[in-house]
């Protein structure tokens, strides 16, 4: 095993981005509406303060990173470093009309 390939095995791997949830709670404490962004951004922190900044996040809401994403996930919608981007999933519906 060549020393390059004992670094790769050895250091983690760092995310390119987070997937932040953006929860709104009606007037019980109950989850509402719940958005997901996807966040070029490799630390956990700074990407929810990204989606804080760049998205309508009102007081009472709760954003949070639920999970790292990949730089080859980011490249396909060509996002940049900085950028965030609303993440649409499609549903049955959708595939039907």
């Amino acid at each position: 095993m060549s020393r390059t390939q004992r670094l790769r095995s050895i250091s983690p791997k760092m995310p390119a981005g987070w997937n932040v949830r953006v929860t709104t709670f009606d007037s019980e404490g109950k989850p509402r509406l719940v958005r997901n962004f996807l966040a070029y951004e490799s630390d956990k922190d700074r990407a929810v303060e990204l989606v804080r900044k760049r998205v309508p996040v009102q007081q009472g809401e709760l954003a949070e990173a639920i999970a790292e994403v990949a730089g080859n996930v980011l490249a396909g919608p060509r996002m940049r470093p900085g950028d965030v981007r609303r993440l649409v999933r499609k549903t049955q519906e959708d595939d039907e009309v």
